[in-house]
């Protein structure tokens, strides 16, 4: 029973923030749709259309987070507590967030490889990703850097690590709320190949929570490891062209990151563990 009502509390969550996702959604092409035909000239029309379906992943997910935190924050309230103790806003030490941030740059060629793998592997599932991830890169630099090097993880951070991994550890092991919430990480992503390197990610920023005792190391990985990405889609493919030496150079940093960088980030933050306090028992 105990089980049963824990995996309740986290299909809630999941629950709301879908559909606070899929009412903006909704919202979104409704507005969009008066807006345009409001316009009289065609031109107009054209480029009013275009900026709004470049912004409308960032814009209507923006919309659904903040919802949806209001939401948690509201159910949490009633419990007579505290989304931010809940959640560990810690202060986390200065040494601590550096190793963070910079295990989060490593993660993601680490999850580079997996990429790779998968495009020898499900050809059609990495198209799948690759055409996502160009439509998310369509949007202006900025809103494109606030909303996936910023809010999307702060979000998401809060949600899956400093929510639901809490109430697995109210019911099954460290071990085991670690592996789950890592599959709803990836789940939530709603593309298989995106899915799989995000769940190998979840795992990883679920030991930084659970070894630093602050939401605010899975928090910098996640937010290093984004902005790392689109800073990389932005301006990596022509330094690749200009300079073919950048391959050798890349390929490089990428092992480096791979065999050194990222086992001694994730060895140091648990050599310097704290012990995890689960607040909502």
């Amino acid at each position: 029973m105990c089980l049963l009502r824990t995996l309740w509390r986290v299909i809630k969550y999941m629950l709301i923030f879908l559909l606070f996702r899929e009412a903006s959604i909704l919202i979104f092409s409704f507005l969009t749709d008066h807006i345009l035909t409001s316009v009289k000239h065609v031109n107009d029309v054209n480029w009013i259309r275009r900026e709004l379906i470049k912004n409308k992943t960032a814009i209507t997910y923006v919309i659904s987070a903040v919802s949806s935190l209001l939401v948690f924050s509201q159910m949490i309230k009633r419990k007579k507590m505290n989304i931010y103790e809940i959640c560990h806003f810690t202060k986390l030490p200065k040494d601590k967030a550096i190793i963070s941030f910079i295990a989060g740059i490593a993660l993601i060629f680490c999850s580079s490889i997996v990429l790779a793998i998968i495009r020898s592997i499900l050809p059609a599932a990495y198209e799948s990703h690759a055409e996502n991830i160009n439509l998310l890169t369509q949007g202006g630099t900025f809103q494109l850097l606030l909303f996936g090097g910023i809010i999307a993880p702060l979000f998401e951070e809060v949600m899956i690590r400093g929510l639901i991994f809490n109430e697995f550890l109210k019911t099954v092991s460290i071990k085991k709320a670690i592996l789950a919430q890592a599959i709803i990480f990836g789940i939530l992503h709603f593309n298989l190949t995106q899915g799989v390197y995000t769940t190998i990610l979840g795992i990883f920023y679920g030991l930084a929570f659970y070894w630093t005792g602050s939401i605010w190391s899975p928090v910098l990985m996640h937010m290093s490891g984004n902005l790392f990405t689109l800073g990389m889609s932005i301006i990596g493919q022509n330094i690749v062209k200009v300079n073919p030496i950048a391959i050798g150079v890349i390929t490089v940093f990428m092992l480096f990151c791979v065999f050194v960088l990222t086992p001694y980030t994730f060895s140091y933050l648990y050599r310097k563990r704290v012990t995890y306090k689960n607040i909502d028992r």
